[in-house]
Parts: structure tokens; sequence; C-alpha cells
């Protein structure tokens, strides 16, 4: 499968993968966001209030998310001998080419045709993944 359930003991270095994010990115985050609301200039409730904070947190978060994750799929894991897992180049190499390091290519192929169709098929699923609502876009690029 495409993800599997491991017990923490296993799981180690990817939660610590997402412990650095946290606390090097997070946090900052956190820093700026929290004194809005502390300070009263973020009412949790207020519509435009939540609309401009989407508006202006989700892009940033999801940008930052999107270096990480190219930065973590790009970074060349040291050469280990004996290791089970393959090392010395990035985890996209290991990917795109998983014989060359004695792994196996299990990926399915998927008619993208079938997919586009599916994914035209989910205007609810596109409605849940919005952060503002339609009329808040056409203001908030008009400003």
């Amino acid at each position: 499968p495409s993800w599997m359930f491991l017990p923490s003991p296993r799981n180690i270095t990817v939660e610590s993968g997402w412990r650095t994010l946290f606390y090097t990115w997070g946090i900052n985050i956190l820093e700026f966001f929290e004194p809005g609301v502390i300070d009263g200039f973020f009412e949790p409730g207020n519509i435009i209030h939540e609309q401009t904070s989407n508006w202006i947190w989700f892009p940033v978060i999801q940008r930052s998310l999107d270096a990480f994750c190219d930065q973590q799929n790009n970074h060349r894991i040291r050469k280990q001998s004996g290791k089970s897992l393959p090392s010395g180049e990035t985890p996209n190499q290991f990917y795109s080419n998983p014989t060359a390091y004695g792994g196996e290519h299990c990926l399915i192929p998927i008619d993208e045709e079938v997919v586009d169709a599916l994914l035209a098929d989910c205007e609810e699923g596109y409605e849940k993944m919005r952060y503002v609502e339609d009329d808040f876009t056409i203001i908030a690029q008009a400003a």
C-alpha cells in the first residue's frame, strides 16, 4: 500500500522530521498568529477576520510545507554500508528508480483521463478544500 501503520519506534525518522519542521517553522507561525488573538486584532467567529486570516496564512503555510517537502525529498542521505535501506542518494532518486537501489517498482499505472474525470465529479471535495469564500476572494484580490 501507499501507506502503512507502524509502531512508534519504527516511525522515529518521520516523526523527528516533522518535529524539526514544527520547532524551526511552526513556532514562528504561532509567534506571529497568537498575539493577534490575544491582543484582539483577530476575533475567532468574526467571518471577516477568519477569511482574512485564511487568505493570508494558508498560502504562506502551504508554500512553506511545499519547500520543506522538496528539501526533504531532495537531500542526499549519507552513504551507509550494511544498511538495509538505500543510502547515498536522495529519496526522490530512490523513488524514481527503485531497482537501481535493490528495490522493486511497485507503482500502479493510472489513466490520467480517469483521474481527471473523477476530479471533475468531486465538486464537494473542492468545496472542502477552499479556505475562503468566492466573494471574499474577489474582494481580497481587488484590495
